[in-house]
């Protein structure tokens, strides 16, 4: 858990960030990303090859998870425990997973929240389960964290992770503001004093990279 520098009391922490938004490489990966979600039909085709359902089975106890997670911390009345987080993980072998897979697990979640972000057809179906799969890998991604040192993570750190919301990184909202901002194609021919017919100008232009 981190520390407030001046109170010195815990920083809760109630979102979740994509790792790839931390590097160069991460942030190029999501430029790309932003690019296909700006093309609503390679968006479809893309969307689909990402097979979200098979992910299906990370979040198969999450039920469970969020009832113990949201229930008393250890020592009150009812309580339970970082070890039966830890055993919830286990049943479907989730703590087991390697830390690449979980990755790519994670990674498939993210771009399907993505997805829906921008409007993807049939994404937003799948938004409750990409950011269930997005909150257990970031549970066993804290167990995994300590278990070198004999340690389990703190309650509060566990907690707070069952609650964290999903953000959007800049790479992949501010395409889809500048969408929402574009001028429609007869509104910009008319700044130009042409028709709809002349097409849109630069300005009406949606950023892409690559």
């Amino acid at each position: 858990m981190s520390y407030d520098r001046r109170s010195r009391q815990p920083v809760r922490r109630f979102f979740l960030a994509d790792p790839r938004s931390a590097t160069p490489a991460g942030r190029a990966r999501l430029t790309r990303i932003a690019a296909i979600l700006a093309d609503p039909p390679a968006a479809a085709r893309w969307y689909q090859d990402l097979a979200v359902r098979s992910l299906d089975w990370l979040a198969a106890d999450y039920d469970g998870l969020s009832r113990l997670l949201s229930a008393d911390p250890p020592g009150g009345a009812g309580a339970g425990s970082p070890r039966d987080v830890r055993e919830l993980l286990d049943r479907h072998g989730v703590s087991q997973l390697p830390a690449d897979e979980r990755q790519a697990s994670a990674e498939t979640a993210w771009d399907a929240l993505y997805a829906a972000e921008h409007d993807v057809p049939g994404a937003a179906g799948e938004l409750e389960l990409a950011t269930r799969v997005l909150r257990v890998c970031r549970l066993a991604e804290l167990f995994d964290a300590v278990a070198g040192c004999g340690e389990l993570p703190t309650w509060p750190d566990l907690a707070d992770v069952i609650v964290a919301r999903p953000m959007v990184p800049p790479e992949i909202y501010r395409v889809r503001h500048a969408r929402v901002l574009a001028p429609t194609p007869a509104v910009t021919a008319g700044q130009r004093g042409g028709t709809a017919a002349d097409g849109p100008s630069d300005a009406g232009a949606v950023p892409g990279g690559g």
